[in-house]
């Protein structure tokens, strides 16, 4: 299932693995490298086998961010190329009803970090940093930046991680809720799988219709969350799903 060098793809039973593969330019994002994620998502999210998706990179880097040396990249407007060539799969990741894990390994800078912030879940290696360097070469926050950090953290400490351009290690990122989880071992990945595998056990109409609540309940009040969240109930109660669920609970239950 792979698409281009530049990405590798691996699908194991529930679990599809993406993979940067441009580590000798520390996995930054090109036009080829953008393309073939592109291509990858699409793949794993239209393949029925697969229920949830890890975003991983080959190397010492998960990503340096945008590639300021691309030639492809230098005639296009600064805001062309953050809406026409990284916000479709940025929201294509955020909106997709397969939950996606990003296991960070190594620095992680700029719009790459951007990029895993747009997962659902995020592992990272216990020597990993994310920087959000974008004041450091007077840059605004991009690929949504703002939005993940201003939610996750609030207006005050997303302002000043942009402000400070300092780099948030992994324990920093699992202390302030950035991070699912910290990883002390050999092998993010493998983990990383692990944790996607267990994940997929979960019913896929529970799991899409979780994912989906927590999306839209950032925009929403207490009794709009309440009232979107009976609609996805209801649609799941009338699921084939659901009903064998509840059967097989009341059975183990007599």
């Amino acid at each position: 299932m792979n698409t281009s060098p530049a990405v590798l793809v691996d699908v194991d039973g529930a679990v599809a693995t993406i993979k940067m593969n441009v580590a000798d330019r520390r996995n930054v994002l090109n036009p080829v490298l953008r393309q073939g994620l592109s291509d990858a998502f699409d793949a794993a999210l239209t393949n029925d086998s697969v229920r949830c998706v890890v975003l991983a990179a080959n190397g010492t880097v998960f990503g340096a961010g945008q590639d300021f040396a691309a030639v492809e990249d230098f005639n296009i407007l600064a805001a062309d190329l953050i809406n026409v060539h990284y916000k479709p799969l940025l929201l294509k990741i955020h909106n997709s009803p397969k939950p996606v894990i990003a296991a960070v390994n190594g620095l992680c800078v700029g719009m790459s970090a951007s990029l895993a912030l747009a997962c659902d879940l995020l592992i990272m290696d216990e020597n990993a940093e994310l920087s959000f360097s974008f004041s450091k070469f007077g840059l605004a926050p991009d690929g949504g930046a703002s939005w993940h950090l201003v939610n996750l953290l609030g207006a005050k400490r997303a302002f000043q991680i942009l402000a400070e351009s300092k780099a948030i290690s992994a324990q920093q990122a699992l202390q302030l809720g950035i991070a699912n989880k910290v990883y002390q071992g050999e092998s993010l990945l493998v983990a990383a799988c692990e944790w996607a595998e267990q994940i997929a056990t979960v019913a896929p109409l529970s799991l899409r219709f979780a994912k989906a609540a927590v999306r839209k309940a950032t925009d929403l009040d207490l009794a709009d969350a309440i009232s979107m969240e009976a609609e996805l109930q209801q649609i799941c109660s009338e699921s084939s799903e659901t009903k064998a669920a509840m059967a097989a609970f009341l059975t183990r239950k007599k």
